[in-house]
């Protein structure tokens, strides 16, 4: 999984259960606000849609960079 960076356009990957639950998510493009250190190994971050809707701290790889 590559490292994403503040600034970084991303989509919800097909398939996974949040792309599920927010259909008003798929195929939107958000951008990533924030980068989640929590300790943890896993790479968390938070990304903002147009709209208004925020996911903070998910995690990274359910999502796709959008070159």
């Amino acid at each position: 999984m590559p490292s994403f960076k503040i600034g970084d356009r991303v989509r919800l990957a097909k398939g996974t259960m949040l792309c599920s639950s927010r259909e008003e998510l798929n195929g939107a493009l958000g951008v990533i606000t924030e980068l989640v250190d929590d300790g943890t190994r896993l790479e968390r971050i938070t990304v903002a849609y147009e709209g208004g809707t925020e996911l903070r701290g998910i995690y990274a790889g359910i999502f796709d960079r959008i070159e």
